[in-house]
């Protein structure tokens, strides 16, 4: 179960758009700089910290995330060079 900390985070939404996908990229890198999660990035290419804002995106993103309080954890996927066909999930424990 997740804690008030990342309580607000477990939840599944789709990214059927760069816009989405840099919305979630927001959030993702939101939390890890005020310390709520952690990254396991795939590849360090796939380091939220490194993607976006005018670095362009790797072709898939694949990082998932662990609360740095509960230990609950999240996955962010998309699918870049199509724009879409991804999402943040919670994975409970």
């Amino acid at each position: 179960m997740a804690c008030d900390r990342c309580d607000a985070l477990c939840l599944d939404w789709p990214i059927r758009t760069p816009g989405e996908l840099e919305h979630a990229l927001t959030v993702a890198r939101d939390n890890l700089l005020d310390g709520t999660l952690t990254e396991q990035p795939d590849h360090p290419d796939n380091s939220v910290l490194r993607m976006g804002q005018g670095r362009g995106w790797p072709d898939i993103v694949s990082v998932d995330f662990t609360c740095t309080t509960c230990g609950a954890r999240f996955h962010l996927a998309c699918e870049t060079y199509h724009g879409g066909g991804g999402g943040w999930s919670f994975r409970p424990r």
